[in-house]
């Protein structure tokens, strides 16, 4: 029972770390929030939380674009 917990909160922490990093570059392409939850992301998880959360990641927009 421990294990099957285990493994569902990390599948929910994988899953919400996509949805963080998705949302990122969208919000950095100017698209808003399509529904509910890309709304609850950007409010709950920005680019502060994220920052905070990955202190070695660059998230500038100084850099080369992602798409030539």
């Amino acid at each position: 029972m421990v294990v099957s917990f285990l493994t569902a909160f990390i599948a929910l922490d994988i899953a919400m770390t996509v949805a963080c990093f998705w949302r990122a570059g969208k919000r950095e392409e100017g698209v808003p929030p399509q529904n509910v939850f890309e709304e609850y992301v950007d409010r709950h998880f920005g680019d502060e939380f994220i920052k905070g959360k990955f202190e070695n990641l660059k998230m500038d927009s100084d850099e080369r674009p992602r798409t030539s």
